[in-house]
């Protein structure tokens, strides 16, 4: 059964076969998902690799194209490091709960996306680094000390 992981912005259009989404796999193997061009409010179904689990990532490239992260997409994700592109806005609930073996997140986006309840809950006070013009916009808009938010002492200017 397909996960849902993300949801698109309808304007400007989004070409089909569009990468979203990029996971890199302790094997050595790489998987890719695509927008599948079908779905018309341009919410993509992205599914597991067969024989994969969530466990055996190793880092994550969420793309440009993707502007939500729905929520419990990535719970519970073995991954080291994830790069989050800069057209997310919103980071729903629990989306990366339990992702206990971060090290670094990677946010390009200038404006904070918006986060929901326990998106970053038990993420190994792993390091979140944001453009450095916006350092304290995220620590302003993430450090509001709701369960799962982020400290300020975590969030950094993506280095130069």
């Amino acid at each position: 059964i397909p996960v849902r992981l993300f949801r698109m912005i309808a304007t400007p259009p989004t070409p089909p076969e569009t990468m979203l989404f990029e996971a890199n796999y302790s094997d050595g193997k790489r998987y890719r998902a695509f927008y599948d061009g079908v779905n018309s409010n341009l919410t993509s179904s992205i599914a597991k690799p067969s024989g994969y689990s969530y466990n055996k990532m190793q880092n994550a490239i969420i793309t440009d194209v993707v502007t939500s992260i729905d929520g419990f997409a990535f719970e519970g994700c073995t991954f080291t490091s994830v790069t989050i592109g800069n057209s997310v806005t919103t980071i729903a609930q629990r989306a990366f709960r339990y992702c206990n073996k971060l090290v670094s997140i990677t946010i390009t986006a200038k404006t904070p996306p918006s986060i929901a309840y326990e998106s970053f809950l038990d993420t190994n006070n792993c390091i979140v680094y944001v453009p450095a013009e916006s350092l304290s916009a995220y620590m302003a808009a993430w450090d509001n000390g709701k369960r799962g938010s982020v400290s300020s002492s975590r969030i950094r200017a993506i280095p130069t």
